[in-house]
């Protein structure tokens, strides 16, 4: 055991910047073809993004109406505004063909993107989701401020004893309509799948290949300096 150590190290010390060079050569091409196959795969093929949406509920048909929200946010006014603000190099009518809007429930809205480049497949439903979400949670907060204070205005506001049964009720609907009242939010968020059904954020990590290839050097390195004590034995 003690002669098989010694004619180890020895063996290392020959051949140790050769065994040395193996895994920094291993780690170097894992990272080089994980990166090659990154970019290899960079806007190739379909790519299919979808996301699902509750609409807010607050008497505000255009934006809590399947029908009406499909109307506006397929609208060229609505998505050159999302093109703009997000600076995305994608026409409004290419991104009306190829989009797709869902109604599941009455208030669930399926949005579904498809297009060759899955940076801008991916940007370009993230902008109409926020796009929407804002424009519909802007007027959600108008409108509740409005019935608040209509609550405040009617509770401050002295009537007569006959009209004092119709305020009790017209303060009861208000404030049902509050307690009932939704903001529109993301039920599932954008999420991106390649043709494959493959999602994006399931491709390779080069640090890790990188971490991988240095580890298969190293075994090899260490095959190859205990093989000869093997077939010695």
């Amino acid at each position: 055991m003690k002669q098989t150590l010694s004619s180890v190290v020895a063996r290392f010390k020959k051949f140790a910047v050769f065994l040395l060079l193996i895994p920094v050569f291993t780690g170097v091409l894992s990272f080089v073809l994980a990166e090659g196959n990154d970019n290899s795969q960079l806007n190739k093929g379909v790519y299919f993004a979808d996301t699902t949406i509750s609409l807010g509920q607050f008497n505000d048909p255009k934006l809590n109406h399947p029908n009406s929200v499909k109307n506006l946010v397929s609208s060229s006014a609505f998505l050159n505004e999302v093109i703009s603000e997000n600076n995305l190099d994608i026409e409004a009518e290419e991104l009306q063909q190829n989009m797709t809007l869902e109604n599941v429930y009455d208030e669930i809205l399926i949005i579904s993107l498809t297009g060759t480049d899955q940076d801008i497949v991916k940007k370009s439903l993230q902008g109409i989701v926020d796009k929407f979400l804002a424009l519909s949670n802007d007027r959600y907060t108008e409108w509740s401020k409005i019935v608040n204070e209509t609550v405040q205005d009617l509770q401050s506001t002295k009537v007569s004893q006959e009209e004092e049964v119709e305020q009790k009720e017209f303060l009861y609907d208000l404030r049902q309509d509050i307690y009932n009242a939704s903001e529109a939010k993301v039920i599932e968020p954008v999420s991106l799948l390649d043709e494959n059904g493959i999602g994006s954020d399931n491709g390779e990590d080069p640090f890790k290949k990188t971490v991988f290839g240095v580890i298969v050097g190293l075994m090899l390195s260490a095959f190859l300096l205990l093989i000869p004590e093997v077939f010695r034995s």
